[in-house]
């Protein structure tokens, strides 16, 4: 039918449909791949601060949606921010 209707040999046919199947599977492949996470991980201040407080809506609002957020945060010593090597690597 395909070789009658665009008058194509069968070799040019059945690399035609095929050609067209590898789009659509590729397609279908980065559409989920590509998909948002269902996780992500922000560093937010010490406990108290208004950036741990804003972490905390930001949580509330993203699970609303079936997003987990995960808060790591960065501690102070001596009036000085300390990161831990966890907050380092996300930087």
């Amino acid at each position: 039918m395909f070789t009658e209707v665009f008058g194509l040999g069968r070799a040019a046919a059945l690399s035609a449909v095929i050609s067209i199947l590898v789009v659509l599977v590729l397609g279908i492949f980065l559409f989920f791949y590509l998909a948002p996470p269902n996780t992500i991980t922000i560093t937010s201040g010490p406990e108290g601060s208004t950036f741990r407080r804003t972490a905390g809506r930001y949580a509330k609002i993203l699970q609303r949606n079936g997003v987990t957020l995960l808060q790591g945060w960065v501690s102070y010593r001596d009036g000085c921010q300390v990161y831990t090597i966890d907050s380092l690597i996300r930087l």
